[in-house]
């Protein structure tokens, strides 16, 4: 009795291995993960362009060794174009030769690591502390290679006892010199003596 036992148990197993074909199928669809995923999404090249975002962002940007601007941004993210960042409210300060900042804030700006380009945009303000002067404008550019700044719209400048009002400025970071256009209002107060 024990043989026929014996005989009995090594059938089961020859019996699957005969009937595989039959079983193999739907135990496999049985068996196969239920994840789906969307192909276009894994391709590399996809995987390239795809965002993301960072928290607490600075970036520093040097020439010849010195610090010419140091830009803080709430939140950042990427973009499609390479080494392009749009910034989350910005507050930056550039340096002139002599180390002293002129400090900007604005709502959002992009920066683009490539060409050195910081574009600022809403009420962006700008701060010379050294001049007591504020400058206010909707849109600002910065070539951190020429160390030039942009302002092609309406831009106000207030100081102390000045105020002046024109339609673009440009602004030599390393000298100091700015040159208002189109049509200027200037207001100044004060005594004259004689």
């Amino acid at each position: 009795m024990m043989i026929k036992r014996r005989n009995l148990i090594w059938l089961i197993p020859l019996g699957l291995i005969i009937t595989f074909p039959v079983w193999r199928i739907p135990i496999g669809n049985f068996l196969t993960p239920r994840v789906s995923y969307d192909k276009k999404i894994t391709s590399t090249r996809d995987l390239e362009a795809q965002n993301f975002n960072m928290e607490t962002v600075r970036i520093l940007q040097s020439k010849n060794g010195r610090m010419t601007a140091e830009i803080h941004s709430k939140s950042a993210f990427t973009t499609e174009k390479p080494n392009e960042y749009i910034l989350d409210q910005v507050n930056a300060d550039l340096f002139n030769n002599e180390g002293e900042a002129t400090n900007v804030v604005a709502e959002r700006g992009i920066f683009n690591g490539s060409t050195q380009h910081l574009t600022l945009m809403d009420n962006v303000v700008i701060t010379k502390p050294a001049a007591d002067q504020h400058l206010y404008t909707d849109l600002f550019y910065y070539d951190d290679e020429t160390r030039m700044v942009n302002c092609p719209g309406k831009t106000r400048i207030e100081g102390e006892t000045i105020e002046v009002v024109g339609t673009s400025l440009d602004y030599d970071v390393e000298r100091g010199y700015y040159e208002m256009g189109g049509r200027v209002l200037c207001l100044i107060e004060g005594s004259i003596s004689p």
